[in-house]
């Protein structure tokens, strides 16, 4: 059997496909990761193919080389896989024509984000790709009635294949240490990250950390703020260590964003299994899931001005033996809603076998 995991996404930005491509290897099943490279990094890796493209050029460039990241992918795809990890609700809408023709019910997608929800012709195309797949992933717990009455499996956004790296926590931050709170990943929602930035900045209790692609967009920030801490674009292996030296992890997406409401971070993952708490926004699937089992923040409560007090005192109250248990029921209970997924990928590997 070989699979393909599809992304439009660039190599650095995929690391949860490790879901799939440790059940891949555990049953010796050959695969090609087929991506795009986005700062010329010269990906090099075994099982990877990358298709360069630019990077801040105009949205008409951008279609323009994704159309010719579409053909190239299409011509070694062919029919030479059978089976293909569509990854994002993008890369299913970019290679329909592939999916509906050639691999009808032989191709599962994985949704990402929901902030293409208001683009309704386009979503007639994403629709019917996901209604013709063998079956589809979504990250969140929050409902997501689309395609209507489609029955998605739950597939949570915990990448052991970088946490298990990473020591857990044996407490909080000392009192008289500064509170090191990271944003980790591609760098976006800046009207989110500006409200962090002046609730935080320049608060000798705290620092602040953006890491990642697009946190150059926040270097107007530096002169102002002495806390704010800015690493630009970083390797998937470097993720461990940058998240060692957390003490909190920013998940926080603003309310600007098209279901921000409902979205479920790979972010937001990371601080229960290593026993960190995580900022997330109020009246969100995030805040109702993490304060489910007591490890989430939620942002927005008060003003901006008074978020670094209140947040410090939550901080500071914590019971540190009691938010481990709830962080390790959070890994228990997201292990056993992977087992549907899991269960279904050895459906496919075994049938295939069968042939």
């Amino acid at each position: 059997m070989k699979i393909a995991i599809l992304s439009v996404g660039d190599y650095k930005h995929i690391t949860l496909i490790s879901k799939y491509t440790q059940l891949f290897e555990d049953n010796d099943i050959s695969y090609n990761i087929i991506c795009t490279d986005r700062y010329n990094s010269g990906i090099n890796r075994e099982k990877v193919l990358s298709y360069s493209i630019p990077t801040n050029i105009n949205k008409l460039k951008k279609i323009y080389y994704f159309l010719k990241f579409h053909n190239w992918a299409k011509k070694i795809i062919g029919n030479n896989y059978d089976f293909i990890v569509v990854w994002n609700e993008n890369t299913a809408l970019l290679f329909f024509d592939l999916l509906l023709k050639k691999y009808k019910k032989k191709y599962c997608v994985n949704i990402r984000d929901v902030d293409f929800l208001n683009q309704r012709l386009l979503n007639i195309i994403r629709s019917k790709v996901i209604k013709n797949s063998r079956f589809s992933t979504y990250c969140s717990t929050a409902k997501l009635d689309f395609p209507k009455n489609y029955n998605y499996v739950l597939m949570r956004s915990i990448n052991l294949d970088i946490l298990k790296s990473v020591p857990k926590k044996e407490n909080i931050r000392e009192k008289n240490k500064p509170i090191r709170i990271v944003y980790i990943g591609k760098v976006r929602f800046n009207d989110a990250n500006e409200e962090i930035i002046k609730s935080f900045g320049n608060d000798k209790r705290y620092e602040l950390w953006f890491i990642g692609s697009g946190s150059e967009e926040l270097k107007k920030f530096e002169s102002r703020y002495n806390n704010l801490h800015l690493v630009g674009s970083y390797e998937p292996e470097e993720t461990a260590n940058y998240l060692a030296n957390a003490d909190v992890i920013n998940s926080y997406f603003g309310t600007k964003v098209l279901g921000y409401e409902r979205m479920s971070s790979i972010r937001f993952s990371y601080a229960p299994y290593i026993h960190i708490p995580v900022i997330v926004g109020v009246n969100t699937n995030m805040e109702n899931e993490g304060n489910k089992y007591g490890f989430a923040y939620g942002y927005g409560n008060c003003s901006i001005d008074e978020e670094a007090d209140n947040f410090y005192e939550w901080y500071s109250k914590i019971d540190f033996d009691k938010f481990v248990s709830g962080c390790e029921k959070y890994c228990l209970d997201a292990k056993k809603t992977d087992e549907r997924f899991v269960k279904l990928v050895e459906e496919i590997i075994k049938e295939n076998d069968e042939k």
